[in-house]
């Protein structure tokens, strides 16, 4: 299938980021009934996202791959994935959409580290475990019991859980004798499109630059400045191959700061430049 030509779009199911932070407890749910054939404008999220198809069936295009989700399908995506639906019969379904900090800290490790997306077919059980959790969710957003912020949180980290069982055998992140470093990762990834240097990363993991420094090129096998270009180029190569943004928006929207450093680096790790990928 051939992409949609739209413009790709940051989008968060009728809630921006900022809206999003002004809620107690930074989750929303959203619903979304398509009773006619309707193709998504392409986009991404500023925060994670739980997608579960409990009627009829979806496309779904995920940074430029396309898979079929059928009723019971839960996608779990992150920030760092643009994705669209398409829909050509009548289709219904649940979102949850929920800021990095509602997140346990090992969950939201395995999310940051992992590669998302999560995807899997529920059926039978699972598939209505999983609707019932949304559905509670759902209706203590609309509560004003006491501790519903604390209530929310707790369930959405079970959901998110239960996902990522479900999804993928993947190994989990293990407790690292540099710890501070390995957590350093997650929040990198989330965090790769803004300016981030090494010296400020060290400091929030309360860590020397010079011992951050030689236990992350240990971690990953790329120096701190490498890890973040390499981030920054994958996001730039998905936006260039499934949206037709053009390479100067690709540039600022990836992250750097200069057109031409941008272009540099791209052919280096490429062998072309940024515009030659779309010939």
């Amino acid at each position: 299938m051939e992409k949609n030509n739209e413009e790709f779009i940051s989008a968060g199911n009728g809630i921006e980021k900022n809206e999003l932070l002004k809620t107690e407890s930074h989750v929303f749910m959203y619903r979304l009934d398509n009773t006619a054939p309707q193709v998504h404008t392409l986009h991404r999220h500023d925060f994670y996202s739980v997608d579960y198809i409990y009627e009829g069936e979806f496309t779904q295009i995920i940074n430029g791959k396309e898979c079929s989700c059928p009723t019971g399908s839960v996608c779990l995506l992150s920030p760092f994935d643009n994705h669209q639906y398409i829909n050509t019969s009548p289709a219904s379904m649940l979102s949850l959409i929920f800021n990095d900090d509602v997140i346990f800290e090992k969950v939201w490790e395995a999310l940051s580290i992992d590669s998302t997306p999560y995807f899997t077919v529920l059926s039978g059980d699972d598939s209505s475990k999983i609707m019932s959790e949304l559905e509670t969710v759902e209706a203590e957003l609309c509560s004003n019991l006491p501790l519903s912020a604390s209530f929310i949180k707790s369930t959405v980290n079970r959901i998110v859980i239960d996902i990522i069982r479900k999804s993928s055998p993947a190994v989990f992140p293990q407790p690292q004798k540099h710890d501070s470093v390995h957590k350093s990762i997650g929040y990198v990834r989330y965090h790769f499109r803004e300016p981030l240097t090494l010296e400020e990363t060290a400091k929030i993991y309360h860590v020397t630059p010079a011992h951050f420094c030689k236990y992350f090129k240990k971690h990953t096998g790329s120096t701190f400045k490498e890890y973040i270009v390499s981030l920054r180029l994958d996001y730039a190569m998905r936006l260039i191959k499934t949206t037709d943004k053009s390479i100067t928006e690709i540039c600022f929207e990836s992250g750097f700061s200069s057109p031409s450093y941008f272009a540099k680096a791209f052919f280096k790790r490429f062998g072309k430049i940024p515009s030659q990928m779309r010939t």
